[in-house]
Order: C-alpha cells, then sequence, then structure tokens
C-alpha cells in the first residue's frame, strides 16, 4: 500500500497507509486554507510554535519583515498564493 503524501512541517512526510487520492483518511479533502484545494503539507513557519496551517502546492506562508512579530513571533506571518517569480 502507498504511503499518504501530505507533508508535515517538521516532520516529514505523513506514514499512514494513502487511498486512490495518494492522501490518507486524515489529510484526504483537508483544505488548503489560503485557496480551499488540496492542501499538501502543513506551513513550517516558527516561533514559538510550528504555525502548522494546512497549504496546498501553491500557496505559502510569509513574513512581513516591516511589521513587529510579536512575542511569539506570529503577528507578521501570513499565507499566500505563490506569485510568478516568487
Amino acid at each position: 500500500m502507498e504511503q499518504c503524501k501530505f507533508d508535515r512541517a517538521w516532520i516529514g512526510r505523513c506514514t499512514e497507509p494513502a487511498d486512490e487520492s495518494g492522501f490518507c483518511e486524515q489529510h484526504d479533502l483537508l483544505p488548503c486554507v489560503v485557496c480551499q484545494s488540496q492542501a499538501t503539507h502543513d506551513c513550517d513557519h516558527t516561533g514559538q510554535f510550528v504555525c502548522g496551517a494546512p497549504l496546498c502546492d501553491q500557496c505559502h506562508g510569509y513574513v512581513k519583515a516591516h511589521e513587529p512579530s510579536g512575542v511569539f513571533g506570529f503577528m507578521n506571518h501570513y499565507h499566500k498564493r505563490i506569485q510568478d517569480g516568487e
């Protein structure tokens, strides 16, 4: 049986068995927080903790460097669709 292809932040690929979608029961139909398509990985941004938001291959986490990060390191962290050339 094939392994789930969801990539967990700071852990690696999910070790659960995948169904015909290529994802396990937990990750199949998990929506991206930006565009709602199939999430393929967790956001790996770290502050005090790992962000962990589900993202697809076309979206990513980023930091606005000119904004304060706050005590936990997430106040300037956002998610968006990747633009050409990024």
